[in-house]
């Protein structure tokens, strides 16, 4: 161990001999990684990519209520536009409507 002043906080351990080898690759293999990782962000830092509203336009939203209603939407649209139907506290749906009126008429 290596110190500038005896007592120093500081200290930096600069001899790996203790370590067993599969430590010492698993920190070089995670070094590696994360120098790449770094290098990737300064790749998509450097794309210019057009920037996309952070929400769904109305024009998205009903595109999309299109493609859920279609007969051959794929089974996952499906799902979602069940769960938004089914979802409480939605008013808007005609499953939260129906249930509404038949729990007014309880």
């Amino acid at each position: 161990m290596t110190t500038d002043q005896p007592g120093d906080a500081r200290a930096v351990a600069t001899d790996d001999s203790w370590k067993p080898a599969v430590l010492r690759e698993a920190e070089a293999r995670l070094d590696e990684t994360v120098e790449r990782s770094r290098e990737l962000e300064q790749e998509v830092d450097q794309l210019e990519l057009p920037q996309r509203p952070p929400v769904a336009s109305p024009e998205d939203v009903a595109a999309f209520k299109a493609e859920a209603d279609r007969a051959d939407a794929p089974e996952e649209m499906r799902i979602l536009k069940r769960t938004r139907e089914s979802s409480p506290g939605k008013t808007s749906s005609k499953a939260a409507r129906t249930r509404t009126k038949t729990s007014a008429m309880r």
